[in-house]
This record gives structure tokens, C-alpha cells and sequence, in this order.
């Protein structure tokens, strides 16, 4: 009889010690829903989130307000807040970022610190890694920019080479393809500007 107390309290304790642990090492957190294997597994202090999908924002502890939807979105993150990564791997590399909207699979894939971007399409954006202040629409849009600002990018693949140029306009599929550094450029139709010079052009 003896023994079988022994047995009983021990079984009984190890939940509720696991329940104790989960709750201390998520002790600040509020106002989040995660849905998924691993999904916002880490979280410590953050709150306001919600990680659905497989690993979405598995690494995140102290990140507020952001919406991570797919497998592997925002899994990085670590304290970027207000972001927002919809479709599988979007946003994956996000640690400190902030302010970005990243819609479709692999959009702002290599984004680490850059803020304040939107890349809608798969594969959008998917180089950024500090770029700020772009806005790149189109599959495969400004994919391989990594330090280049205030661009937008409208149409597939257009500024699809731009590495790290800056201020530039690209209207139309594949527009601006062949630029990696030039700035201040606008191009408005499909496949314009693949002989880039640093000036303003305009296509009608």
C-alpha cells in the first residue's frame, strides 16, 4: 500500500510540475494564440501575437502584435513587432524587423532587420535582408534587393536584379530587371529599362 502512494503521488506530480514550468516560462505573455507544432514555441514576454502553422514564429520571445500564418513564417523572429507574414517561410529570417507585410510563400524570406516593407507574391522581396521603406507586388519582385530603400516594384519580377538601389519606380513585368545599384530610376512597361543609367526615364 505504501508503495502504491509512492507511485501515485509521483505519477500525479510530474503534470502538475510540467503545468507549473509552462506556466512560469510563459509568465508575462498575453493575448496570444499559437496553432501548430512548435508554433510560438519559445514566446517568454511577448503578447498580443498569433503563429499558426508549423514552427510560425518558433523562435519569438519578446515580439508584440505579429501575425504569422504558414509554415515557418516569421520563425526567426526573435523581437520584431507589428509584422505580418502570410504564406509558408514568409518573413523566415526576420529577427528585429518591424512593420513589414509580407504575403505568399517564401515573401521576405531573408529579411533580418529591414522594417517598414511590403512585399505581396511568392518569392517577393525574398532577399531583403535590411532594406526599408519598399514596397515590391509581383511574383519574384525586387527578390534579390538586400540594402536598397524607398523602392517600388510593381509587376513580376520587376527589379528582380536591384541589389542596392534606391528610389527607383518599376511599372510592368520584368521593368528594371537588369538594374543592381542604380537609383532614382523610373520605368513604366513591361521588360523597360534594361539599360540603366542613373537618371530619371520615363516610358509612355
Amino acid at each position: 500500500m505504501q508503495n502504491f502512494t509512492l507511485r501515485l503521488r509521483y505519477i500525479c506530480f510530474i503534470p502538475f510540475a510540467f503545468l507549473l514550468f509552462t506556466l512560469s516560462s510563459n509568465l508575462q505573455a498575453q493575448e496570444n494564440y499559437f496553432a501548430g507544432e512548435n508554433a510560438g514555441g519559445n514566446n517568454d514576454e511577448g503578447t498580443g501575437n498569433t503563429f499558426v502553422g508549423a514552427s510560425s514564429g518558433t523562435s519569438n520571445t519578446n515580439g508584440d502584435n505579429n501575425s504569422f500564418f504558414g509554415t515557418n513564417s516569421g520563425l526567426s523572429n526573435t523581437t520584431g513587432v507589428y509584422n505580418s507574414f502570410f504564406g509558408k517561410n514568409s518573413g523566415h529570417d526576420n529577427t528585429i524587423g518591424y512593420l513589414n507585410s509580407f504575403f505568399g510563400a517564401g515573401s521576405g524570406f531573408g529579411n533580418i532587420n529591414g522594417y517598414a516593407n511590403s512585399f505581396f507574391g511568392v518569392s517577393s522581396g525574398s532577399g531583403n535582408t535590411f532594406g526599408h521603406h519598399n514596397s515590391f507586388f509581383g511574383s519574384n519582385s525586387g527578390s534579390f534587393n538586400s540594402h536598397g530603400d524607398n523602392n517600388s516594384f510593381f509587376g513580376s519580377r520587376s527589379g528582380g536584379s536591384n541589389v542596392t538601389g534606391n528610389s527607383n519606380s518599376f511599372f510592368g513585368v520584368s521593368s528594371g530587371g537588369f538594374n543592381t545599384t542604380g537609383s532614382y530610376n523610373t520605368y513604366l512597361g513591361d521588360w523597360r529599362g534594361f539599360k540603366m543609367k542613373k537618371e530619371i526615364i520615363m516610358y509612355a
